[in-house]
């Protein structure tokens, strides 16, 4: 996958923050667990990610990948993916576009297990 910058700027928490528009769209699972201990599952189709970089406190520099629409607005706060130890967007991106050419089935087994690891298996 390809990507182009399309424009970068500061959001008011003082995060530096990029949109990048993607070469072809990328679909984004995002889990939701609900009140019984079950999971339901929303597919966004994006076009845009936003990479947003900042130094949290306690744990250091992180830039993370957001989907986003056009006009920059973040989707989804669950982030797709990451890179920490540093503020370089680029590296993010690179990541982004490594783990969108893994098969969905590796991605989904690697969502699956977060989930189970934060939150124990369903009830």
């Amino acid at each position: 996958m390809k990507v182009e910058k399309i424009i970068e700027g500061v959001s008011p928490t003082g995060a530096t923050q990029i949109l990048w528009r993607l070469s072809e769209p990328y679909f984004v699972s995002q889990y939701h667990r609900q009140d019984d201990g079950t999971y339901i599952e929303e597919i966004l189709e994006v076009e845009h990610v936003v990479t947003s970089a900042i130094v949290v406190p306690y744990t250091g520099p992180e830039v993370l990948v957001f989907p986003a629409d056009e006009h920059a607005e973040i989707l989804s706060w669950s982030e797709i993916t990451g890179h920490r130890g540093d503020l370089d967007h680029m590296a993010a991106i690179d990541q982004f576009c490594r783990r969108a050419k893994e098969p969905s089935d590796e991605l989904e087994a690697e969502i699956l297990d977060f989930l189970t690891r934060e939150f124990g298996e369903p009830d």
